[in-house]
């Protein structure tokens, strides 16, 4: 008789290293880096922590407008990060 693999459920990665998922929000978007380059300085420096998505797409199609970066959030900062960037780049907050 054949012996059946035991029922092991799949854990995520980041679940058995016991890293936790935090919702995030889009604080802006666009293809100007130095836009996002200067919004993520100032918010570092009010100890924000920013993400930037999208970047390796916008970086091979050469930062044309249909594939614009996102910088992110975490929700909990996004109020204050919203004050930040209204100060830095008033135009690309919504």
């Amino acid at each position: 008789m054949v012996e059946q693999p035991s029922r092991i459920p799949r854990v995520l990665p980041f679940l058995a290293s016991g890293l936790t998922v935090q919702p995030m929000k889009e604080l802006i978007r666009t293809t100007d880096i130095v836009v996002m380059s200067a919004l993520k300085a100032a918010l570092s420096a009010e100890g924000i922590e920013a993400f930037e998505f999208d970047g390796d797409i916008s970086s091979t199609y050469g930062g044309i407008d249909p594939f614009p970066r996102r910088l992110m959030v975490l929700a909990e900062d996004y109020e204050p990060a919203t004050e930040v960037a209204r100060a830095i780049c008033p135009d690309y907050v919504q």
